[in-house]
């Protein structure tokens, strides 16, 4: 019969060590199995996502299972089996050399090596994290892959940029900043694909993070291109990308559902070139003066105009027509400009509100980019029912287009009348742009942001692929 003394505790250091084991082997081997018979369904080509999706979420809870229960176990089996080999180490040694034994400082000494190494492992192994694989996309369609795509893009805008061009040192500022990071992949050399195909690398992507804005990037062309590939992304799909970057349409959809907007008009281009006349009275009894005139698919601010009398009226159209063969019309808000963030899918939040203020004339392209021209106060100073109500209609409007993922929606405060003026599906996101501000101010951080961005193009396309 087993006793505790100092003859053959090495013996309770085993028993807690083996019995510890067994559990935790057992259900580290339960795990491998499940894990294997998995893994083997996969191989099959019908349900490699299904089961690949499964996977997932297995991992996810039994990385909860090991820390809760098979952590402490393995951490007690490994301090028993140190214990046991120390004592008999020690028992050896004495045996060796005939002396009373080993001093406790060097089993102490091997526990903390052993601790040491086995919190190193765990937390490579444990702590989350993502593998990021830049990918561009050039004006002429040309994928850049490998490399450090962000800068060659810099490189690439620097010289297509005109040299009359009037926004020409705001975007060489961005240019810039996209240089001062660090964007390079070492999985890959830096090449080029053509344009209309699709990289390899893209179609092993667990998840795609679009970060394009203006045509081709969030009006739902490249999202078409992501659905027809099968590929999770971030975001809005491609109807309410569409919507939300036709202004024109949104404003429609936004009325159908009986949310307040700015009173508008839109203008056909070949309507304006071929009756011009006609256009222009039409503006000036429906709306008055001042108004803005913008191109109805495009974003930042781009081909604006601020009309304040029926002379400035056509140089804006044609402007406009510049860019794009839709023209919206609308009357000249005179009021303060709020911001809401929303996040989520099916069951979407809103952010705290901020406001923006500026000393331009209105939110121009050079206002939106350049350092200092614009102020992002969060939250906004408002009263409790005017931002209930304001977030409460950011919500509304993200419902009407179908938005997944997340959006900015924009108000203008006349008064206390509130008109939703517009939602941009792929907000700026940096760390200091406002949708990631607004987020901070109500309590998620840029990490996290991103975290629950990646985690919503997840569980949308497992809600596409098993229908529901």
């Amino acid at each position: 019969m087993w006793s505790f003394d100092r003859k053959n505790w090495s013996h309770w250091l085993l028993l807690v060590f083996v019995v510890a084991f067994l559990l935790s082997y057992f259900g580290f081997v339960s795990w491998g199995r499940l894990g294997d018979a998995i893994e083997s369904l996969a191989e099959r080509p019908a349900g490699a996502k299904v089961f690949h999706e499964k996977i997932d979420r297995a991992d996810a809870i039994f990385m909860v299972f090991v820390f809760s229960f098979l952590t402490p176990l393995a951490l007690v089996a490994a301090f028993g089996l140190v214990a046991f080999v120390g004592a008999v180490l020690a028992g050896t040694l004495e045996s060796m050399y005939h002396r009373p034994g080993m001093p406790d400082w060097i089993s102490t000494l091997v526990v903390y090596l052993v601790l040491a190494v086995a919190a190193y492992v765990f937390r490579a192994m444990w702590v989350p994290g993502h593998t990021v694989v830049p990918i561009g996309i050039a004006r002429d369609g040309r994928w850049v892959v490998g490399g450090d795509p962000l800068r060659a893009l810099a490189a690439e805008a620097r010289v297509a940029a005109p040299s009359d061009d009037g926004a020409g040192e705001v975007k060489k500022a961005l240019a810039d900043r996209a240089d001062a990071v660090d964007s390079a992949a070492t999985a890959s050399l830096a090449r080029t694909e053509p344009a209309g195909g699709l990289p390899a690398e893209v179609r092993h992507l667990d998840v795609v993070v679009i970060m394009l804005h203006g045509p081709y990037g969030e009006d739902g062309t490249i999202q078409g291109l992501f659905e027809l590939a099968d590929l999770p992304y971030v975001g809005a799909g491609v109807l309410a990308s569409a919507v939300g970057m036709d202004k024109a349409t949104m404003k429609a959809v936004f009325q159908a559902h009986g949310l307040p907007v700015v009173e508008h008009l839109v203008v056909a281009r070949h309507e304006w070139r071929g009756a011009p006349e006609r256009v222009a009275r039409r503006v000036a009894e429906t709306l008055g003066f001042p108004c803005f005139v913008k191109p109805s698919n495009l974003g930042s601010s781009v081909g604006i105009s601020k009309v304040r009398d029926a002379g400035a009226l056509p140089r804006a159209l044609d402007e406009a027509a510049r860019y794009d063969r839709k023209i919206l019309v609308e009357r000249a808000v005179s009021g303060r400009e709020i911001e809401v963030s929303v996040l989520g899918n099916n069951e979407p939040v809103a952010s705290l509100p901020g406001e923006i203020t500026y000393a331009g004339e209105f939110y121009d392209y050079a206002t939106k980019y350049a350092d200092g021209q614009a102020r992002l106060t969060v939250p906004a100073p408002l009263p409790a029912e005017t931002t209930r109500r304001i977030r409460e209609l950011a919500l509304e409007a993200y419902r009407a287009i179908d938005c997944a993922g997340m959006a900015r929606v924009d108000f203008f405060l006349e008064g206390d009348r509130i008109l939703v003026n517009e939602i941009n599906t792929i907000p700026g996101f940096t760390a200091t742009s406002g949708y990631a501000r607004m987020w901070e101010a109500s309590g998620l951080g840029y990490g996290e942001l991103l975290d629950r961005l990646i985690e919503l193009a997840l569980e949308r396309q497992r809600e596409k692929t098993r229908g529901g």
